[in-house]
């Protein structure tokens, strides 16, 4: 419960135009999705729990969606995600489940590699 109380405050914060210092995450991760999107500011958000999701970042900037999946390295991006879906994203019991019902085929995807 708490964590999901961060995670709200982390993207109210976003939403607002704030900077909140983030979890730190793998190198590796934070340099992919700073190359993917040019902006450094973005922070993923490592996802505890998920057996498909294991980091999401968004840009409000861009209206983007960034998702890498626990199998993978390669990150995903999906444009036109508006902050309140990335909210209900975060928010969600199942980000999985989520995921696969409200944001894979419904916006488009671009991969990202590093």
């Amino acid at each position: 419960m708490t964590r999901h109380i961060l995670l709200i405050a982390s993207l109210s914060a976003l939403v607002a135009g704030l900077s909140l210092p983030a979890a730190a995450p793998a190198q590796e991760s934070v340099a992919t999705v700073a190359a993917a999107t040019d902006s450094a500011a973005i922070q993923p958000i490592t996802v505890d729990g998920s057996t498909l999701i294991g980091q999401l970042a968004y840009d409000p900037a861009t209206s983007t969606l960034y998702v890498q999946m626990t199998f993978s390295t390669d990150w995903y991006g999906y444009a036109g995600v508006p902050a309140e879906e990335y909210a209900a994203f975060l928010a969600a019991e199942s980000k999985g489940a989520f995921f696969n019902t409200h944001i894979r085929n419904h916006y488009p995807e671009q991969r990202w590699e590093p």
